[in-house]
């Protein structure tokens, strides 16, 4: 399931996720070992957000874009409000 994904450093998609790692694609680069905080968009019935801390496992070309492949250390899930 590929959902939007919001970093410290920009937007982005998700490419694979489980409860302790996730891959995403952006268009910045990171360093591998480097802390990164990020949201995760689910839609539709869900409408929630994941409020989340890692650290970057490895960075790999993608194109024009970085695949990043991350731990997931810490996260909270919030209800987006229908406005």
């Amino acid at each position: 399931m590929s959902v939007p994904i919001v970093t410290d450093r920009g937007k982005g998609i998700t490419c694979e996720m489980s409860l302790t790692e996730i891959a995403f694609e952006i268009d910045w680069t990171y360093a591998a070992g480097e802390a990164l905080t990020m949201t995760i968009s689910f839609g539709g019935a869900l409408a929630v957000n994941a409020e989340c801390r890692g650290t970057v496992l490895s960075v790999v070309p993608a194109g024009k874009r970085w695949r990043v492949e991350a731990s997931i250390e810490q996260f909270t899930l919030a209800r987006r409000s229908s406005s």
